[in-house]
């Protein structure tokens, strides 16, 4: 992560320009490294954040004007250009992923989301696929590709990582029953699903 690399490369360079020519103590030069690292990373991460937050605003604001198309017609009409196009916004992000932690996982998970209301399953999957663990509704969206697919294996994989970050989120494990439902898994393995939720 870049920003742990350059505080710290930053760090040890203040650090060792202060025992050589500034302070005699050594444990007063470390000490002012740590501090040196620690606000680097502050404020980097507070910049990089900013830029995101304002990319993510971006996309938001166009996705947003989709809901101000009263027509019916025109709307579906206009949906994949400004979905697009807000697809193109959330990408500008990708830049920053090795400043911030998650922030890819993040951004396909919003990417993958947008093709699949839009039902572009097979440009959602790879998206989905490598979404961020917490992020339920996502991961319950590739489960389901999945579920289309018949790829039964990978779908209940997908399942339970879901249903293992975010247990109180009944919609997640009512998807999960009802998916095992059209299985060979049938009604145990629904019933099975909907038992383990009642524990959360």
């Amino acid at each position: 992560m870049f920003t742990f690399i350059i505080s710290l490369f930053a760090a040890i360079a203040v650090g060792v320009v202060c025992a050589k020519f500034v302070l005699s103590s050594v444990v007063g030069s470390v000490f002012i490294g740590i501090l040196v690292f620690f606000t680097l990373v502050i404020l980097i991460s507070r910049a990089v954040g900013k830029k995101v937050q304002a990319i993510m605003k971006e996309a938001q604001i166009e996705m947003q004007e989709l809901a101000k198309i009263q027509s019916p017609e025109t709307r579906k009409r206009l949906m994949p250009k400004i979905m697009e196009k807000a697809v193109d916004i959330f990408k500008k992000a990708y830049k920053y992923q090795h400043f911030q932690p998650m922030l890819a996982q993040n951004i396909n998970g919003q990417i993958g989301s947008i093709y699949y209301i839009q039902k572009r399953f097979e440009e959602a999957e790879p998206y989905l696929a490598r979404t961020f663990m917490l992020n339920g509704a996502a991961i319950v969206m590739h489960a389901c590709i999945l579920y289309r697919n018949k790829d039964y294996k990978a779908m209940k994989d997908a399942f339970e990582r879901a249903v293992k970050y975010s247990p109180k989120q009944p919609v997640l494990w009512n998807v999960y029953a009802w998916c095992l439902l059209q299985t060979e898994a049938g009604v145990d393995g629904a019933i099975e699903v909907l038992n383990r939720s009642l524990v959360f």
